[in-house]
C-alpha cells in the first residue's frame, strides 16, 4: 500500500474537507512567511481541491516519507528496529 494511499485514508476517516488550491497557496504563503497574507479572490472562484498526500505529511519514526512510498519501505527502513510493528503518523503540511 502507498502512503499516497494512506494518507487517502486518513482524510476519510477524518471526515476532513480539503482546502482548494488558493486558499491551500495563501495557508502556505503565511506559513512561510510568518505574516497574515491577503485573501485574494480570482474571477471564477478555484474550485480544485488538493490532493490528500500535498495536505498531510506521514511520519514513521519522526521520519517524513514520500507519497512514492510504499509499507515495505517504511517497514525496511523507517520502523523503529525495537519494534516489530510499523508506527504511522501523521501532520499538517503547513499549520494555520
Amino acid at each position: 500500500m502507498r502512503i499516497r494511499k494512506v494518507a487517502v485514508y486518513v482524510i476519510q476517516k477524518l471526515d476532513y474537507e480539503l482546502p482548494t488550491r488558493s486558499e491551500f497557496e495563501r495557508q502556505k504563503l503565511e506559513y512561510e512567511t510568518k505574516t497574515k497574507a491577503p485573501v485574494t479572490t480570482t474571477q471564477g472562484e478555484d474550485k480544485e481541491k488538493v490532493k490528500p498526500e500535498e495536505f498531510l505529511e506521514i511520519l514513521c519514526n519522526d521520519k517524513v516519507l514520500l507519497p512514492e512510498h510504499n509499507l515495505a519501505i517504511a517497514n525496511t527502513f523507517y520502523r523503529n528496529p525495537s519494534s516489530s510493528v510499523i508506527t504511522l503518523h501523521y501532520r499538517r503540511r503547513y499549520p494555520v
